[in-house]
């Protein structure tokens, strides 16, 4: 049993889950494999924390960070769904602690600078920092993947895509898939940049 936390309580962490069988938020996936019990969440919101716990049926939650590493020393991997402004604050936070792997949500950090840094003290410091680009894992994409591979599908001359929440952050998960699809991508043009 490898014991998991969900730090942020918002919609990736759990809002989004449906009544249906596919699975959109961190909880709902750790509620789905048993080898990972969500023993805890963080949130500072207490109504959203305490509606949360209530949700998934979690018996602990916290209202920061500090105290969940006080409690549960020992844990396996902590999902990081705050937003985006405070993704590198409870990375840091992390990073000294017993804990070896931390599923962040996108982007890692607001800037290049944090992220890259942060990266580097993951790598350094022997610990597993996954981003939440899970559709590459997604069947139908790796099958995609593979046709354009075997040249099933021709030569590629142009790819678009079109993402809503800004390319530093849903935009991240086209960024990802292209890369995985095509190779490597470099950037030609900026048309347009919107600020997050």
């Amino acid at each position: 049993r490898l014991e998991a936390a969900i730090i942020g309580c918002g919609q990736a962490a759990g809002g989004y889950a449906s009544a249906g069988s596919d699975v959109f938020t961190h909880a709902a996936a750790y509620r789905r494999h048993a080898d990972y019990p969500l023993i805890a969440c963080v949130e500072s919101n207490p109504a959203r924390r305490a509606s949360f716990a209530q949700r998934w049926e979690i018996e602990n939650s916290y209202a920061t960070v500090e105290e969940l590493l006080d409690r549960h020393p020992h844990l396996a991997v902590a999902s990081l769904c705050t937003p985006t402004v405070s993704h590198a604050e409870g990375l840091r936070a992390l990073l000294p602690s017993r804990v070896p792997a931390v599923f962040c949500e996108k982007p890692i950090a607001a800037n290049l600078d944090d992220a890259e840094a942060l990266v580097a003290a993951y790598e350094a410091a022997g610990k597993i920092l996954a981003v939440n680009h899970t559709r590459r894992f997604d069947p139908a994409v790796r099958g995609l993947q593979r046709r354009i591979a075997r040249g099933d599908l021709g030569t590629i001359r142009a790819v678009a895509g079109t993402y809503t929440g800004g390319v530093v952050n849903n935009g991240t998960h086209w960024i990802d898939l292209a890369s995985m699809l095509l190779g490597e991508l470099s950037l030609d043009q900026v048309v347009h940049a919107v600020a997050i």
